[in-house]
């Protein structure tokens, strides 16, 4: 706040301050016109508004005689406000009242202004103590009024308050080509003491003509490349200077445009305060108006009505079809038309358009906005026939062949064949081809006869020479494989194995039969030397004599074989079980090679001690020893294989039964799909087989029913010939086979009563919450003293898929406590849980895909949902 005073004292001059401040350079000067009017006028006031740079001068003027030069003169008091501060109009015409009232008391007291000195701390110290009546406004660009060249305006005032008001909004714009607008009360107006009289003017009367409700707002984030356009009073607004303003009563275009295709255009109109302005126009601290761009996102969508017209290829109307728009639900059209209207952005996006009626289906792709007229759907008969090939000689099911029809050119991966109205009742030769089988060609086949194809394959044997498809080596009953690997042959006489395989003591290995494309080895037996019987005896007595003599001597100094017999039947468990690590492997083989058993050999009785005969190994620890060290060789380079990832080898190497849930794994995965296959899989060095199937599952495409099928048959085949090795009488004690003299080995010393490793691994399953239905199944065929608990079990699964009533739950409930195997099973706890009361039961009902799990703990899991 600043004071400044100047006056007709001895003519024109500044009083105070000197020099003049910067403020009030524009605004300084003489007003008074005239000097030789009525001297009633004298003691007259008037107030004046005017603008400098940085902000506004309000101004008190009174008329006094100049004694000096003896004309009309006044005196006017003026106080600077900043822009970005304000007095209220009470304050400051309170303030310039008192200044003036100062003055004609001390220095003019009958309104004839003489030369006397005036004492200006009076004054300095009156306008400093409204310093604290000044506070803080938001400043904004048409504050920086600057006021024009134009002679004074006048507004006539009827009170103190009107006269206050317009102190209190002091900016407005019809003020700005005035030097100064002068405020005269309206008691003076017409009358000869009116002041005005006496100063210059413009003779422009402003009373009337200014709305002080018509307030300044000012835009505060417009951003314009935000695509909103604001037009007030006509004009646009910008976010630039001076052109940010809005004032309460203007009139307000608002126009936002996007996405013209999908949503009609925004046109507002009304004043600041009219909601259908406001709601994009938001008034914030005092004067400031902000944009809300948020409320331009709520647009009305347009919309247009699609018609679909069903018909055949005919030009038929069907009816009763039903109709899919996208990926929403399929819907019964009760007529050959059906309506749809698409809106906002639906209009511009690419739509599936499908129509189904019995075997026959349409589909069509739109863009609804460039879509003119009715959309035809012409239905299409369609026939889907499924091709099912089996091995001709093993009845395993094929996957992975390739078929030729006149449908497309050259041969496709596919078991179906999908035919199209005429194509129906049409007449085709289908070529059926696999990798190492012979093609087959189905000739005159139509469609419309059957949907299903099942036929078979026949192995390849030799092209050009070559065989195509190798034969499997079995060892038969009186020897073993050479390390216990699965051979096979290029022959079908097996000339090319012959030496893989190893003969039981006492026999010789004679050639190979071909059966079920399997090369099975055949034997003799040796034949004595000693065919001369007076030979036999007498030799027999000295044979006696000395064999027990050499067996006491073998007896005492043989060393004792129950360390090593424990430390074998350790890494048989080991060996065939689901671990397999790599540096445990190595730690059995380090163990093991520091437990080397003595080696002793025969000669043949008698005849041996005479150099007559062949030494053979007779120590039974040895061979033990040596099959262990061959079969954890083996297990390595198995493991080896797995850390590697060397799906190839790894699918032509044995299993036991606790690495088939692996073996059935890797045995999945496309010869095609290794390499992405072993990047998915990544470190699996730490894993047990058990965990890398996991992954392999979770990893590997879904398989095909008919791969299912194939893999469940060839488990189940594999494990009926496992369990028969393994528990058939007919294994030879002398075999060099590690897996038959591990496994045989502790069936000795357990008690006959004692169940069995795999006895327990199925009770375990069983009472569990993970065995599939697959396994129950498979279980059924291999383990029949389990028959009762696998029915229960799959009469479960039956109801669970029937939706059978309550009390067909609880049957099954009290024959489940009664089964020994099922007893506090996890299939007893949920079929408690079912049975519990009618909430539970309902809970239970109204799960959703219930009938698709394949385990309890699924199911569980879908209850508990």
């Amino acid at each position: 706040m600043k004071l400044f005073v100047q006056a007709r004292k001895d003519g024109y001059n500044v009083l105070y301050p000197k020099p003049t401040p910067t403020e009030f350079f524009q605004f300084a000067g003489d007003i008074i016109r005239i000097s030789n009017l009525d001297r009633n006028v004298l003691g007259k006031y008037i107030y004046s508004i005017a603008f400098a740079s940085g902000g506004c001068i309000f101004t008190k003027h009174i008329i006094v005689h100049d004694e000096q030069r003896g004309g009309l003169g006044n005196v006017g008091f003026s106080i600077y406000i900043p822009n970005g501060k304000q007095v209220s109009g009470v304050d400051m015409k309170l303030l310039l009242d008192e200044l003036v009232k100062t003055y004609c008391q001390n220095y003019c007291p009958d309104y004839y202004l003489n030369n006397k000195q005036e004492d200006w701390l009076l004054f300095t110290s009156l306008a400093n103590s409204y310093d604290s009546k000044l506070r803080d406004v938001s400043s904004n660009d048409f504050e920086n009024l600057q006021s024009g060249n134009v002679d004074e305006a006048f507004i006539y005032y009827t009170s103190d308050s009107e006269l206050q008001k317009y102190f209190d909004n002091p900016f407005q714009e019809e003020y700005a080509p005035y030097r100064q607008i002068l405020f005269i009360s309206s008691d003076l107006n017409g009358k000869s003491e009116n002041p005005l009289n006496a100063l210059r003017n413009s003779g422009e009367n402003l009373t009337g003509k200014i709305d002080l409700e018509n307030g300044y707002y000012f835009l505060n984030n417009y951003n314009r490349s935000k695509g909103v356009t604001i037009i007030a009073n006509g004009k646009p607004r910008s976010d630039g200077k001076n052109n940010n303003c809005i004032r309460a009563k203007w009139p307000i275009e608002i126009r936002y445009s996007k996405d013209e295709q999908c949503f009609e255009p925004i046109e507002s109109k009304g004043t600041l305060f009219d909601p259908e302005i406001s709601q994009y126009l938001k008034i914030i601290k005092g004067n400031q108006i902000n944009v809300e761009y948020d409320a331009f996102n709520i647009r009305t969508p347009k919309t247009k009505k699609n018609s679909f017209v069903i018909k055949d290829r005919k030009g038929n109307f069907k009816t009763d079809a039903e109709i899919q728009i996208g990926m929403q639900p399929w819907e019964k059209i009760s007529g050959y038309q059906y309506e749809y209207t698409f809106k906002g952005e639906e209009l511009i996006k690419q739509w599936n358009i499908s129509v189904k009626k019995d075997d026959s289906l349409a589909k069509i792709e739109i863009i609804p906005i460039n879509q003119i007229g009715n959309v035809d759907l012409i239905l299409e008969e369609r026939l889907i026939v499924t091709i099912i090939v089996t091995d001709e000689n093993t009845g395993v099911n094929l996957d992975d062949f390739e078929i030729s029809t006149k449908l497309k050119n050259g041969f496709h991966k596919t078991n179906q064949l999908e035919f199209v109205d005429d194509q129906i009742i049409d007449s085709y030769t289908i070529t059926i081809r696999r990798n190492g089988y012979e093609d087959k060609d189905i000739k005159d086949f139509l469609p419309y006869k059957q949907k299903r194809i099942e036929t078979t394959l026949k192995k390849k044997t030799i092209l050009d020479g070559k065989l195509l498809s190798p034969y499997n080596v079995s060892a038969g009953k009186y020897g073993t494989l050479k390390n216990n690997y699965n051979y096979s042959s290029n022959s079908d006489d097996g000339s090319d194995v012959k030496d893989c395989i190893i003969p039981n003591e006492g026999y010789a290995f004679s050639h190979f039969i071909l059966q079920n494309e399997i090369l099975i080895a055949q034997y003799k037996k040796k034949e004595s030397i000693f065919r001369n019987p007076k030979l036999i005896a007498g030799l027999s007595v000295g044979t006696i004599v000395l064999g027990l003599g050499i067996w006491l001597l073998i007896s005492y100094l043989k060393p004792s074989k129950k360390e090593v017999s424990i430390n074998l039947q350790e890494i048989q468990n080991y060996t065939t079980g689901d671990s397999l690590l790599l540096n445990k492997l190595q730690v059995y083989k380090t163990s093991l090679e520091n437990q080397v058993p003595k080696i002793e050999e025969k000669g043949g009785g008698i005849l041996g001690l005479l150099g007559i005969g062949e030494k053979q190994i007779d120590s039974a620890d040895y061979k033990e020893w040596n099959n262990a060290m061959q079969n954890l060789d083996n297990t390595i380079t198995k493991r080896k294989l797995i850390n590697d990832k060397d799906f190839a080898k790894l699918k032509k190497l044995p299993y036991f039964s606790r690495q088939e849930e692996f073996k059935s794994a890797i045995e999945k995965i496309d010869s095609n799909k290794y390499g992405e296959v072993k990047i998915q899989l990544g470190d699996i060095s730490n894993l047990t087989l058990t965990e890398i199937s996991a992954k392999l599952q979770k990893e590997s495409p879904k398989e095909s029913p008919e791969k299912k099928m194939e893999e469940q048959n060839r488990k189940t085949s594999k494990e009926m010939k496992e369990t028969k090795k393994l528990e058939g009488p007919k294994l030879s004690k002398e075999s060099n086979n590690i897996n038959s003299k591990l496994i045989e080995k502790p069936a000795k010393t357990l008690p006959q009563n004692q169940e069995s490793v795999k006895t327990k691994e199925i009770k375990k399953e069983l009472k569990g919450g993970s065995i599939t239905k697959n396994k129950l199944e498979e279980y059924g065929k291999i383990y029949p003293e389990f028959k009762s608990s696998f029915h229960l079990y799959l009469d479960f699964w039956e109801k669970v898929k029937n939706k059978n009533s309550k009390s067909d739950f609880v049957a099954l409930l009290k024959k489940v406590r009664k089964d020994d195997t099922l007893k506090n099973s996890e299939l007893e706890k949920i079929l408690s849980k079912i049975c519990e009361d009618d909430n539970s039961f309902q809970n239970f009902s109204d799960a959703p895909g219930k009938a698709k799990c394949e385990t309890l703990d699924e199911l569980n899991n879908k209850i508990k949902k």
